[in-house]
């Protein structure tokens, strides 16, 4: 496990840009074009193909949406790692622990705690894309901050166990999406 996390953070190291000021913008035909909204889009655009790539049971729309949403949480590209190997981008996956959703939250554990946080209205508002990721992303923000930032122990809590294989399944797909959207 040591040895994935070190692979992890050579990648993350090597490919980080260099600091220092940059101008974010280029002119096309006299027109100011935003670098920022031009990465960011392709940097979707990236991630909606690997979604999609790796899960034959969802819509090249829904990939969107899910991308979507995951460029909105505090961890995006953990999270999409994370949904992967949850749910496999299925909305409506429901475990046999009884977890729902993309990022498989487990209702009778979390769901008082989402619907008074606002993130859910109702339980069943965990097959909805954009709440069910939302959800995932409090749980994981919860997990990561009582882990103190250790991420391979914040997996932990978020799966609710210890489990070398689904750590390591994640931090391969964050590896492999840092690399692919950078």
């Amino acid at each position: 496990m040591k040895i994935t996390i070190f692979i992890v953070l050579i990648i993350l190291c090597f490919f980080l840009p260099a600091c220092g000021p940059v101008d974010h913008t280029y002119t096309v035909n006299g027109v100011a074009v935003d670098r920022k909204k031009q990465d960011l889009k392709r940097i979707e655009n990236i991630l909606t193909e690997w979604v999609i790539s790796r899960s034959n049971r969802i819509s090249s729309s829904t990939a969107r949406k899910i991308v979507g949403g995951i460029m909105r949480a505090d961890y995006p590209l953990l999270m999409l790692a994370i949904i992967d190997v949850e749910s496999n981008f299925v909305p409506t996956a429901v475990s046999k622990q009884g977890a729902w959703g993309l990022t498989q939250v487990m209702p009778k554990v979390h769901g008082q705690r989402l619907i008074k946080a606002n993130v859910i209205a109702v339980e069943r508002d965990l097959f909805d894309i954009d709440a069910s990721i939302r959800s995932g992303n409090l749980i994981l923000r919860d997990c990561l901050k009582q882990s103190n930032g250790n991420v391979e122990k914040a997996l932990e809590r978020y799966l609710g166990g210890i489990d070398g294989i689904y750590v390591k399944k994640i931090l391969v797909n964050l590896s492999n999406l840092y690399v692919l959207t950078r």
